[in-house]
């Protein structure tokens, strides 16, 4: 699978695991406790790191960096992997400059709007399609 590739079905999956509102949160990038868009104060639990097996919800950057590591076992490349998809998804919210002041995909998650979840996957179907167009 070629970088390009890796990098599609990184944010794929990590879309589709947090299409399940269940499985989203805010605040951390982890939790054993159902998510629902909260965050881990309103839960009474404790994070867990995002490749704990006892890990039920995401954030945005904690289901990008469990699909990375599903898709690549070498610890470093999983490390790169995940780099250069932070960049394609904040890339995409930039609407291709990453150096512009914008929000950040985590900003984005942890935001307080009823609709920050739509927007988080908004986000990762934005990178796809700029990471298909490109040659």
């Amino acid at each position: 699978m070629s970088s390009k590739q890796q990098r599609i079905e990184v944010i794929k999956r990590a879309g589709k695991l947090l299409s399940d509102r269940k499985k989203w949160i805010r605040g951390v990038l982890a939790s054993r406790a159902v998510g629902r868009g909260k965050t881990i104060s309103h839960l009474g639990m404790t994070s867990v790191p995002p490749l704990h097996p006892d890990a039920k919800s995401f954030c945005a950057l904690g289901a990008l960096r469990k699909c990375a590591f599903e898709i690549e076992s070498d610890k470093q490349r999983a490390e790169d992997l995940l780099i250069d998809v932070e960049y394609d998804v904040n890339c995409a919210i930039a609407k291709g400059d990453p150096t512009e002041d914008v929000q950040r995909i985590h900003a984005i998650n942890d935001d307080k709007s009823p609709a920050a979840r739509r927007r988080v996957l908004a986000a990762f179907c934005d990178a796809i399609r700029k990471l298909e167009k490109k040659k």
